[in-house]
């Protein structure tokens, strides 16, 4: 059935496509898990893109993520699946892909110069063979030099160059996935768009690189997370909604096994000096989080408005205390109601990391985090009204 809906999404038959989810709708042993994974070599080579970077594959990763840890029941799921599959009609994708071709136990010296010289001077195809070699024998070293490559452009890209590959990363290149090659190879080829300055070549020359960290003489490890939160989750639009992304992928790289502590003073630099939005902090940190919550996702939508963002928040932060998985499950659900046509997948990107903020209360407060929810709402909101 995957095979007839990637068919399906590459002739953009839409009608074709909602036939298929919807039989799929009506089966028990459908997977939105295995259906995204035999989706990704697709994904991965997404063309004419229309928000500039990868933020199919990105979106479909992250979704993967926490379909895996049972955020959503399964009609959410079902309802995921058709809406993602109607989005990816509306994209171009190219037949390019790659198998494994080099099996070599040699030393892998020097690879990582030769790696970002072939990039400098735009040289994609020599420069995938030298990441092959790292793939092989230096995979850790590979992976630090990926992300270590992508942060040096945050500033350029709106973070797009770490935060779309953060995931292509850690999901396939640094485990064991049947499409490593050609995540790789994406990879790759995304970052033969820039000029390598030959600071930045002598700095990815010596990962893994010294780490910024708390009390480091540099100074650029974060002081204060939650302050640096409240910060990045102000204001509304494009740039301001992905100050809030990129702090999350920085710290769940940190948080995670692939490559060493990120540069956290590159990101420092492009937030520069930010405010925090005093207004939209005293209403998040106002908000009543005892209030009576709806029993049923029926009444819970009967009682949502996006047009009434102020009022509705509080009753969902309600929920969101007393049963997490429910929130998630029911504002992804009801996101899903209100989409059509070639909508931004910035909406559920940025709902994933604004959720991971809020989870992570060893450096954040949870107040914090609901001002990135918030943001995140916000974003989505304010798209809805534009229609």
């Amino acid at each position: 059935m995957s095979s007839e809906l990637k068919t399906a999404i590459l002739a953009k038959n839409q009608k074709r496509v909602k036939n298929i989810t919807a039989a799929l709708s009506e089966e028990d042993n459908w997977s939105l898990i295995s259906l995204l994974d035999e989706l990704t070599p697709m994904l991965l080579m997404e063309s004419n893109l229309r928000y500039g970077s990868f933020h199919i594959i990105k979106m479909s990763l992250f979704l993967r993520e926490m379909t895996i840890k049972n955020y959503f029941n399964r009609t959410t799921e079902k309802k995921l699946l058709e809406k993602m599959a109607l989005n990816f009609c509306e994209r171009g994708f190219i037949p390019v892909g790659t198998e494994q071709t080099l099996k070599q136990k040699q030393s892998g010296a020097g690879s990582v110069k030769k790696l970002v010289d072939e990039l400098a001077q735009g040289n994609v195809h020599n420069a995938f063979y030298y990441a092959l070699s790292l793939l092989e024998n230096e995979p850790q070293k590979l992976c630090e030099f990926l992300l270590q490559a992508g942060a040096l452009f945050i500033g350029d890209s709106l973070g797009h160059s770490l935060s779309c590959f953060y995931p292509v990363v850690k999901d396939l290149i640094a485990l064991d996935s049947p499409h490593t090659e050609t995540a790789l190879l994406n990879n790759i080829m995304y970052l033969g768009r820039y000029d390598f300055s030959e600071q930045d070549r002598k700095h990815l020359c010596e990962i893994p690189v010294a780490p910024d960290v708390e009390g480091s003489s540099s100074a650029r490890y974060p002081q204060d997370f939650n302050s640096l939160v409240f910060r990045c989750a102000s204001g509304s639009g494009i740039v301001n909604l992905h100050h809030m992304i990129t702090l999350a992928i920085f710290i769940l790289w940190e948080n995670g096994d692939i490559g060493s502590s990120p540069p956290y003073g590159r990101f420092l630099d492009w937030l520069g000096d930010k405010k925090v939005d005093t207004k939209q902090k005293d209403l998040i940190t106002a908000y009543d989080l005892n209030v009576a919550v709806p029993d049923s996702y029926q009444e819970f939508t009967s009682e949502f408005s996006f047009n009434d963002l102020e009022t509705s928040m509080e009753t969902f932060f309600a929920i969101l205390k007393n049963d997490y998985r429910k929130a998630v499950d029911w504002l992804f659900r009801i996101y899903t109601e209100n989409l059509s046509g070639a909508w931004n997948p910035h909406y559920f990107t940025s709902l994933y990391t604004a959720f991971f903020l809020y989870l992570s209360a060893d450096r954040i407060d949870n107040s914090a985090g609901r001002m990135a929810i918030y943001q995140a709402v916000k974003y989505f909101s304010a798209n809805l009204m534009n229609l």
